[in-house]
């Protein structure tokens, strides 16, 4: 009944998506996505019907627009924030909403039965991608970034500039309203906002400590500094937030195992985040689909703090001139110490050493039912970045 029901949204919504000539629009590229069933997608030869998780964003947008309806004034307003919304969450992997959704789905399968339940699934897994643009809309701003995602930063777009500013502040308004009328029912309604609240101070404590270090300051180039920044900066709101919410949202409300999936998670964090430094300097362009940029712009990553901490004093002085200069020449010289430094072998085996001690927290946890299905979850996780290219 539910699959019927889509078919007929669908078809009412003209949301039949043409793989050949599929124009820019909020639904973005149709795909299959991986938390899915098969049977939630139809295709025909030439369309695909895209899944609730994409469907349910046009309820968040009729929501924006229902709110304060009775006042015209405000259309105006609620059009740019909609060309906003739309514009910066277009083109992204939504990998922190479907690892909600995967999650949920995980302790309550039965949610694929209830339409209205669904929705309202998909719309707090939305609430944590809306999160994310607005990071990478004040990321964009503070690095002074040209591109994100293949096309202009939001806020170098000629008739944005930095009415970006507020645009994040009322896409992080729009998580707490969508968070209000959906979920204030709830018996963990306040564990909901209150994760959201904590999640957005660390993470803005995590940007503070990066823009600190971008002054190429390089007694601040420590062990110690880098994972601070990777476990705030990253690591609560990309792995921890979405799965403690779909925690609560199952009613699993058990604090030890939410502090120990938090552990954990924060250490997949950083596990991903080494890979994503190793990846930006000795990835393979056609499996990562960017070209790194981490030594020209003197980002404190983990080859450099690495190689700071092995380097005898004349590489130093190679790195301390050369890093964050914006020249091949630099950049080269710099390449040129950490293979002198043999940086990739000692990448593989912090990676393999890495994956076994976070195999053994997640082996460590306590038994039990809830448990031993978010064991389950973790390890899938962790395989899934495990010796990954991109």
């Amino acid at each position: 009944m539910f699959r019927q029901k889509l078919i007929n949204l669908c078809r009412s919504s003209s949301l039949l998506i043409n793989l050949n000539h599929s124009p820019l629009n909020l639904w973005g590229q149709a795909r299959r996505l991986s938390f899915l069933k098969p049977s939630n997608q139809l295709k025909t030869k030439r369309f695909v019907i895209i899944d609730p998780f994409n469907l349910s964003f046009q309820v968040l947008i009729e929501d924006i627009y229902s709110n304060q309806s009775d006042v015209p004034q405000l259309l105006e307003a609620k059009q740019w924030l909609q060309k906003a919304l739309e514009y910066n969450i277009h083109n992204g992997k939504r990998n922190r909403g479907n690892a909600l959704l995967t999650t949920f789905r995980h302790f309550c399968p039965e949610i694929d039965d209830d339409e209205n339940a669904l929705t309202k699934v998909c719309l707090l897994a939305w609430c944590v991608e809306l999160l994310q643009s607005i990071f990478l809309i004040y990321d964009d701003i503070m690095d002074n970034s040209t591109t994100r995602r293949g096309q202009l930063c939001w806020y170098r777009n000629k008739d944005v500039g930095m009415i970006a500013l507020n645009d994040g502040l009322m896409i992080q308004s729009t998580i707490y309203f969508i968070l209000k009328k959906y979920f204030s029912s709830s018996p963990n309604y306040i564990q909901l906002v209150d994760l959201f609240n904590s999640v957005t101070f660390q993470t803005t404590l995590g940007q503070c400590l990066d823009l600190l270090s971008s002054s190429l300051d390089f007694s601040k180039f420590t062990e110690d500094r880098y994972d601070a920044i990777v476990k705030y900066k990253t690591g609560y709101y990309s792995f921890s937030l979405p799965i403690r919410l779909a925690l609560y949202l199952a009613n699993i409300t058990d604090q030890e195992l939410h502090s120990q999936s938090e552990k954990i998670l924060l250490e997949i964090g950083q596990f991903f985040q080494v890979q994503d430094d190793y990846l930006d300097c000795f990835g393979d362009p056609k499996f990562t689909g960017k070209i790194g940029t981490d030594i020209e712009d003197g980002k404190c990553s983990w080859l450099v703090v690495k190689a700071l901490k092995l380097a005898d004093p004349g590489q130093r002085s190679i790195i301390e001139k050369n890093y964050g200069i914006k020249s091949e020449e630099s950049v080269d010289a710099v390449k040129q110490i950490y293979n002198n430094l043999n940086l990739k072998n000692k990448f593989r085996s912090y990676e393999n050493a890495k994956f076994n001690e976070i195999t053994s927290l997640i082996e460590q946890m306590k038994i039990d039912t809830e448990s031993s299905s978010l064991k389950a979850i973790l390890f899938e996780i962790l395989k899934t970045i495990h010796e990954r290219q991109k």
